[in-house]
């Protein structure tokens, strides 16, 4: 029993003497000593800090640094576990190192020795290494690693990179014998392993050839190599899967978006990549080498290919060493299309079998765009094409084109098949024209030296297409069509379109593709439709005129002159010989000689720019054949010339029933009027007709002096809707008429108000503006004279309105008011100013009014009736004041006097007496909106008499028993619904009270009005 007691209390004590040594470690110099021997033993120099030794387990804890050829290792916190014998023995051999918070700088360099030391076992948490390979700087952050030599993983690390950044992972293996170190990584930017690997190979081409993208996964290999064994840069090997990165060869060809493998070994780069791309073109299936020690030009590609034309155009010339074919490609401009097949070119030989093929191409010398579409093979430097159709340019359809190249020498051929070729507007004289020539079962062979195209001629049975954009299309058919370089020439062709059929003969010069001259000759018939040929040859635009039924005769051109002479067919039985000239955008009508059964006319016009006439001569009469020729109603005869440029007229001109409208876009009809001129700046008009539908009658003068144009005329009418006369006077372009219209009317009209008996006098001043003197006129029983102007975006009025003995009740219901109910008549003077930009009598305008009535009766009017409903809930006028809606109110005078600011009207004075009632007024209301704020002192004809015997206190208080009762109000709000507010009579003015007093002639007592319940 006391033998059991004392090894339980052994055993106690070297328990508690464990949890002590556990938990407070010893200091010890002495395997610190140990430890630095050890390391010293290995090349490696060992700083420690203060290191603790932990019995329990066996370990060494404390922070220090390493030291080995040139490099070290810092840590927060290292622990060393040393075998438990040795260390008995007095010796330290290390088992396993741990760190935590570490920073690692280690260098390796070409021709120096590897770095390798490490204990059995290590463990490795939370640190940063810094490596450097010869000039590159390669920086990460060791979130885990360990390492061991025993097994065959000797050493693995899960990196955090922070040059290059991304996910690394690091593995160190033992295989035979060697070592082999491999680094895995993802998401790797091209550009960093770039700059890296050119820092560790300077001499390296790699980096050369790579552009852009990045790695989604990346494989680094080192090995396999023993320890101490000298850096040797042959044993890294390099392949990843390549992401949106680019290839540039030293030709300056730029592969980018690849997509695939990306391999680096024995200096020979290969790329096995699902898609990249070359420009607009795009390749799958892509395997691609490059030695890396060439010199660039020489490279194996093989891939499937869809290509624009203008990438293949670029290039071409890069991968086929013909000579030539660079300039020859550059004569074509703005190619566009594509070509999809597969390519196999291997340094400068190139094999491709073209599945499909679209492009369109302009040759500089033709003009006129080829588009070819079909698929073939290209093969020994020579290519074969079968076509399949074509929509512009040449179309070969059912037919093989060869091309081939030998020699620097080629040959093409056509052979079989369908040939057309489009015709654009260089080509012929017509803007914006296209078609096509189409000739049947046709071979032609050119020669190619190197890329020049020889003379060709093409003849045939034609079948033509022109088209006229937005116009029409025509066809020609039959007869003999030639084509070459130089000219093209057509005879006994028939044309047809739409309204139009014929059939013509003649030549065009080409030059350089363009016409220079020609002729067309024959006999062309037209239906209705057909106008917009001829419109389209004179320009996109044309009076309104009609067209011929047919046409006999022949055009000619040179360069930009166009002259047509030939005999016109029109409805009716009307003929015409025509001859005229266009040169740029100037038409002279030397001759256009009018016959028809009863009438004949010689006309002449000169058109410049057309088709803006500038000078018209005529002579003979019109009347049918007027409508039938330009659309217009009514007759014409004389014998004049008129010259729109020299503003002169000479000769003499009778129009009848004519409507200016459809002419000159001026709402005048004339029933009759008579011009005559001797070659004079102006010219005499008499007649009469009608403006707007408004009847009218007179005449004056119409004077010409350079660009202005001078009116002198004095008119006569029933009525005028002076809105309309508004929007004339404001014009169209460039007016520029001036002059002076005197005008008497019965009635005019201005949106809904009516004047009468109206004279007025219109002034124009050109571009700068107008005015109308108003020298009598009656609105609604109130005179108005005055002048309204509108002169370079500015407009300004006056006028002074009068009125002696109207009446209240017409006035109202003339202008349409509802809102006021008056009997009586009134006497009324006003003058009103103003000016501005768009509404000048709310912008800046001044004047006054004065209105005066003596006798009368008020039925209808808001603010009063408001002010008797107050005045009758008081309890000394309760029930005591009139209703509107009865009897009225009848007054003995009502005089009203204010001023007009900018569209405000300030009441100085409003008065108005009545038997049973004196009031007045004075504020503001605005007249655009109907806002009042007035001041209003109302007094019942009721002395104080009865105001004691309803309060007898205020006996004691007011003296003078005569005096009115007066209660002032405030009003305010819009006038069809004024808001009363009792008014203190404190705040009255002295002044005020005793202007009241002499107008009402008695002495006034103010009291605020007490208004029952």
């Amino acid at each position: 029993m006391r033998k059991i007691t004392w090894v339980l209390l052994i055993l106690l004590g070297l328990i508690v003497l464990g949890v002590f040594l556990y938990r407070y470690p010893i200091s010890s110099n002495f395997i610190q000593g140990l430890v630095k021997k050890e390391f010293k033993k290995k090349g490696v120099i060992v700083n420690l800090g203060r290191l603790y030794l932990y019995v329990f387990p066996l370990r060494l804890e404390g922070k220090g640094e390493f030291f080995w050829d040139g490099n070290y290792l810092k840590a927060q916190k290292i622990v060393v576990a040393p075998k438990v014998f040795p260390l008995l023995k007095g010796k330290v051999v290390i088992k396993r190192i741990e760190c935590e918070g570490f920073e690692i700088s280690e260098e390796l360099r070409e021709g120096k020795k590897v770095p390798l030391f490490y204990p059995e076992e290590g463990i490795f948490k939370d640190g940063k290494v810094s490596l450097r390979i010869n000039k590159a700087l390669i920086e990460v952050k060791i979130l885990e690693g360990f390492f061991r030599k025993k097994g065959q993983s000797v050493l693995f690390f899960d990196i955090q990179g922070i040059r290059p950044q991304g996910r690394i992972k690091l593995k160190l293996e033992k295989v035979n014998g060697k070592y082999l170190l491999s680094v895995g990584a993802n998401e790797i930017r091209v550009q960093e392993i770039k700059e890296i690997w050119e820092e560790i190979f300077p001499e390296s081409p790699i980096p050369k050839f790579l552009e852009g993208g990045k790695f989604q996964e990346i494989f680094l290999q080192y090995g396999p190599f023993e320890k101490g064994e000298e850096f040797d840069s042959k044993k890294l090997k390099l392949r990843g899967l390549f992401k949106e990165g680019g290839v540039l060869l030293t030709s300056g060809v730029a592969f980018t978006g690849i997509e695939g493998e990306l391999d680096i070994k024995d200096d020979l780069l290969t790329i096995k990549a699902k898609r990249a791309f070359l420009e607009e073109a795009s390749f799958r299936g892509v395997l691609f080498k490059l030695p890396l020690k060439g010199n660039g030009r020489e490279f194996y590609l093989q891939t499937e290919i869809e290509a624009s034309a203008q990438v293949l155009v670029k290039y071409l010339p890069l991968f086929l060493p013909q000579k030539g074919l660079r300039k020859f490609l550059n004569q074509y401009e703005d190619p566009k299309g594509e070509i999809r097949g597969s390519l196999k070119l291997e340094n400068a030989k190139i094999e491709a079998l073209i599945d499909h093929f679209e492009l369109k191409v302009t040759h500089k010398g033709f003009r006129f765009p080829f588009l070819l579409t079909g698929n073939g093979e290209l093969k020994d430097e020579s290519l074969k094409i079968s076509l399949k159709g074509e929509t512009q340019g040449v179309r070969f359809e059912r037919g093989t084109f060869s091309v081939s190249f030998k020699d620097g020498r080629g040959e093409a051929s056509l052979k079989d098949g369908l040939l057309e070729v489009a015709l654009l507007k260089d080509f012929l004289p017509f803007k914006d024209m296209g078609g096509e020539i189409r000739f049947k079962s046709l071979e032609a062979s050119f020669s190619l030296s190197p890329f020049r195209l020889y003379d060709y001629s093409l003849k045939g049975e034609p079948h033509l297409r022109v088209a006229f954009p937005e116009v029409c299309v025509i066809s020609i058919k039959k007869g003999i069509l030639t084509v070459s370089p130089k000219e093209l020439r057509f005879y006994g062709n028939e044309i047809e379109s739409e309204g139009v059929w014929g059939r013509v003969s003649g030549l065009l010069d080409l030059e350089e593709g363009k016409i220079k001259k020609g002729f067309l000759e024959g006999e062309i018939k037209f239906e209705e439709k057909g106008k917009r040929l001829l419109s389209s040859l004179f320009g996109p635009q044309i009076p309104s005129v009609s067209f011929p039924n047919s046409f006999k005769g022949k055009v000619q051109f040179q360069d930009e002159i166009f002259q047509i002479q030939g005999g016109l067919d029109f409805v009716n039985g009307i003929k015409a010989d025509l001859l005229a000239k266009k040169e740029g955008e100037r038409v002279v009508v030397e001759k256009f000689k009018i016959n028809s059964p009863e009438k004949e006319a010689l006309l002449r016009g000169d058109f410049d720019p057309w088709p803006s006439l500038k000078a018209i001569s005529f002579k003979g009469k019109l009347e049918k054949e007027l409508e039938e020729l330009t659309g217009i109603k009514g007759g014409i005869k004389g014998d004049f010339q008129l010259d729109l440029k020299g503003k002169t007229f000479n000769g003499w001109a009778e129009l009848k029933d004519v409507s200016l409208l459809e002419l000159l876009d001026f709402p005048l009809k004339i029933h009759q009027i008579s011009l005559r001129a001797e070659g004079k700046s102006f010219l005499e008009l008499y007649g009469d007709g009608k403006f707007k539908d408004q009847g009218f009658q007179g005449g004056g003068r119409v004077s010409f002096l350079g660009n202005q144009v001078y009116l002198d005329l004095k008119l006569k009418g029933e009525s005028l809707d002076l809105t309309k006369l508004d929007e004339v006077l404001k014009g169209k372009g460039e007016a520029r008429v001036r002059g002076s219209i005197f005008i008497e009317l019965k009635e005019a009209f201005y949106k809904e108000l009516c004047l009468k008996e109206v004279e007025a006098a219109v002034k124009l001043s050109g571009d700068e503006g107008w005015r109308v003197f108003l020298n009598k006129g009656g609105l609604c029983g109130i005179q108005l004279e005055g002048f309204y102007q509108e002169k370079k975006g500015k407009k300004n009025f006056e006028f002074q309105l009068s009125s002696t003995e109207s009446s209240f009740k017409d006035v109202f219901s003339c202008l349409g008011v509802k809102e006021f109910l008056l009997d009586g008549n009134f006497l009324f003077e006003g003058i009103i100013k103003a000016q501005g930009s768009k509404e000048p009598l709310w912008e800046e305008s001044e004047g006054s009014v004065y209105l005066y009535s003596s006798t009368g009766r008020i039925y209808k009017f808001t603010l009063l009736s408001k002010l008797f409903a107050l005045l009758n809930l008081t309890e000394i006028l309760r029930g005591k004041m009139p209703d509107l809606l009865g009897k009225g109110f009848s007054y003995d005078k009502l005089e009203a006097f204010g001023k007009v600011k900018n569209g405000v009207l300030d009441l100085e004075e409003f008065v108005i007496e009545g038997p049973s009632l004196k009031l007045f007024g004075k504020g503001k209301i605005e007249l655009r909106s109907g806002e009042m704020d007035l001041l209003v002192i109302a007094a019942p004809l009721r002395t104080i008499d009865l105001l004691l015997s309803k309060i007898p206190l205020l006996g004691y208080l007011i003296t003078g028993k005569k005096a009115l009762l007066a209660f002032p109000f405030s009003v305010k709000g819009h006038y069809k619904d004024p808001k009363f507010t009792p008014f203190p009579p404190q705040l009255l003015g002295g002044g005020i009270l005793a202007f009241v007093e002499r107008l009402f002639q008695l002495p006034l007592k103010v009291v605020e009005p007490l208004i029952g319940q």
